[in-house]
């Protein structure tokens, strides 16, 4: 065989790009966020959005385990994780692209902000511009951040700023808009864990009241007693249990007011299809 000489791959620093344009749409950025909160056994998730200063900001602040520097570290580095390795039962995630991807996709600059029990809040920067511009995969360790004190005795803060979700439509009706529809999604998204009450989501504009998201079941009509299950059953799948459930849902026209409008108002043909839930015990 002749010998080899060997050349790098690494990928250019605009692969960052390529994660944040990879089909995210707002909601579901925020969803694979709130995924990171949940695997760290938060119970309470609060998204909060302040539109008043010269640079608008979001951020996502949990009560969870928190992260160590290491662990910071690790969470920002693109596929730090082998995807055929073992995962705890409570990790949500799978390629280690989440935080990366779902973030970049509306926002140039993240700050992560984390807190073990007992232990100093530790803090790192991803500064995206800058590893476009740079050409150099590097994050940074900051020795100050002025929302770290949001973080209680434990918990995780992911900090957004340089928006580019809102575009040059800075105002509150924009911003509501878009609460509202956010609302809905996650309502969707996490339903099962809301309506365990297993998690507490809010949603806030700075100014205003937070709203508390509600677990939204597509079969679980409030008034109406009509839906029938068709079938009930479970499969086992290497070693975890899938619950399979089907419904015949009753004619919109037949359900009450309230009914009607927890199926936002639109046609049952609307909400066929298939739900996929995956579930913490």
């Amino acid at each position: 065989m002749n010998e080899r000489k060997s050349f790098s791959i690494n990928p250019g620093t605009a692969m960052i790009d390529v994660l944040g344009h990879s089909g995210y749409t707002f909601d579901f950025a925020i969803a694979d966020l709130i995924d990171n909160c949940i695997a760290a056994h938060a119970k309470n998730i609060s998204i909060f959005f302040n539109l008043k200063r010269e640079k608008p900001f979001i951020y996502i602040l949990d009560d969870g385990d928190g992260m160590s520097i290491e662990k910071l570290r690790e969470a920002a580095v693109v596929g730090f994780k082998d995807i055929s390795s073992v995962r705890a039962d409570d990790d949500l995630g799978r390629y280690s692209t989440g935080l990366k991807s779902a973030t970049r996709s509306f926002c140039n600059n993240i700050i992560i902000a984390s807190k073990i029990e007992g232990e100093n809040a530790n803090v790192i920067q991803l500064d995206f511009d800058h590893i476009i511009k740079s050409k150099k995969w590097e994050a940074f360790e900051l020795e100050d951040f002025e929302f770290v004190n949001k973080l209680n005795s434990k918990g995780t803060m992911v900090f957004c700023d340089d928006l580019t979700i809102l575009g040059s439509e800075l105002n509150l009706s924009n911003v509501y808009s878009k609460i509202d529809a956010l609302e809905k999604s996650l309502s969707h998204i996490f339903g099962k864990y809301l309506l365990r009450d297993d998690i507490k989501i809010s949603i806030q504009a700075e100014g205003s009241n937070p709203i508390y998201v509600k677990g939204w079941n597509p079969f679980g009509l409030i008034e109406n007693q009509t839906t029938k299950t068709v079938y009930d059953d479970k499969r086992t799948f290497k070693g975890s249990t899938i619950y399979v459930k089907a419904y015949i849902l009753p004619v919109f026209n037949n359900l009450s007011p309230l009914d009607q409008e927890y199926m936002a108002g639109n046609g049952l043909l609307e909400q066929e299809g298939f739900y996929i839930y995956r579930m913490i015990d």
